[in-house]
């Protein structure tokens, strides 16, 4: 009996890790992409309805599609 527990042990823990890994992944990536796109989502809604500055720019420090859109955004602000 105690050796059919340690069989499973080692594919159990392996599998239990390889889950708290993929769950922190897309935790972080999720937050890397989304809190940039909400920012730069905020910016535009508050221009379209006329009540934003057009004097803020955006602080996005990426060097991918998201801080690209930004940097375009900053331009176009400016």
């Amino acid at each position: 009996m105690a050796q059919s527990k340690a069989r499973w042990a080692g594919p159990v823990c392996m599998t239990l890790l390889i889950l708290v890994v993929v769950v922190l992944s897309i935790l972080i990536s999720s937050t890397l992409i989304t809190r940039p796109l909400i920012d730069l989502t905020h910016a535009m809604k508050d221009i379209a309805s006329g009540e934003g500055d057009l004097t803020k720019t955006i602080h996005i420090d990426q060097n991918d599609e998201v801080g690209a859109l930004a940097k375009h955004f900053n331009t176009f602000i400016g």
